[in-house]
């Protein structure tokens, strides 16, 4: 069972933040943050290598 988020999804959402609709961003990644801690720190993750 793979926890790691669709990397197409976070690119969404950096894009939605980037271009200022942060709403429409964060909503795209709440069910990563529903679906556990795992897939939570693996977003978390994510985010960090493009900071």
């Amino acid at each position: 069972m793979s926890t790691a988020p669709e990397p197409m999804i976070i690119l969404q959402a950096r894009t939605k933040g980037v271009v200022g609709d942060h709403h429409a961003g964060l909503e795209l990644l709440q069910p990563i943050v529903d679906a556990g801690p795992r897939s939570s720190y693996a977003l978390l993750g994510c985010l960090a290598e493009t900071a």
